[in-house]
Parts: structure tokens; sequence; C-alpha cells
């Protein structure tokens, strides 16, 4: 593992696993660049996904307020 941290070694898949399970993502998460924190970004989904269809919508129009910020 210390070779893997010090950049000088790539995971094998089995530790890529354990690391995705460690972390309670999914590898497309683990792999997406576009955000800084995919754990907090998994548990956004996770809890959107149990929005009734009317309440992401609220909460779509939500984020996009305040984002214009």
């Amino acid at each position: 593992m210390q070779g893997i941290t010090s950049g000088k070694a790539y995971p094998s898949i089995k530790q890529l696993y354990n690391i995705r399970d460690y972390f309670g993502i999914t590898l497309s998460e683990f792999f997406d660049e576009e955000t800084d924190d995919p754990q907090r970004m998994h548990t956004v989904l996770s809890l959107a996904k149990q929005l009734t269809p009317a309440d992401l919508d609220r909460m779509i129009d939500l984020m996009g307020r305040l984002g214009e910020k």
C-alpha cells in the first residue's frame, strides 16, 4: 500500500475494490475527475434517489438558485 500512496505503484484490482468499499462509492464515482469529494457526491445521489419526482424538481430548482449566487 505504501507504493500506491507514494505514487510508485498502482493498486491491484482487489485493492481498488477494497478502496471503493471503504469509501462506500462506486468505481465510476471513484474515477470521476470532476468532483473533489466523491463520497459526498455519492451521498447526495443516494438521497436524491429517495425523493419523489415533485420533491426532486424542488431540489433541482433550489440547487439552481443556490448555484447562481
